[in-house]
């Protein structure tokens, strides 16, 4: 899970840097003239963008949450066999 959260933290950090030199040509291209079109969507777009990389945490925080609280390695009935579910089958006694 680690490696997972230390990758979407990497593409925030991408995403915040695509700001600042989006904002950086904004700025060159309006200094030559340039024309911006499309604008109104962009604030919908960021919504979007930080409510995928949001939801990427939360869902696998939710699941590893979880998976922690219904540990099927310690079950609550030490006869089940915790591969199966199945009851375990007693030892066979070799004389």
């Amino acid at each position: 899970m680690v490696w997972y959260v230390a990758l979407i933290v990497a593409v925030a950090v991408e995403r915040l840097v695509e700001l600042v030199v989006s904002k950086r040509n904004l700025t060159w291209s309006r200094a030559r003239g340039g024309i911006e079109f499309g604008a109104g969507h962009y604030p919908f777009m960021v919504v979007l963008h930080t409510g995928l990389l949001a939801a990427c945490l939360i869902g696998v925080t939710f699941l590893f949450t979880m998976v922690w609280l219904t540990d099927v390695r310690h079950p609550a009935d030490p006869s089940l066999d915790v591969r199966s579910c199945y009851p375990k089958k007693p030892p066979s006694q070799h004389v």
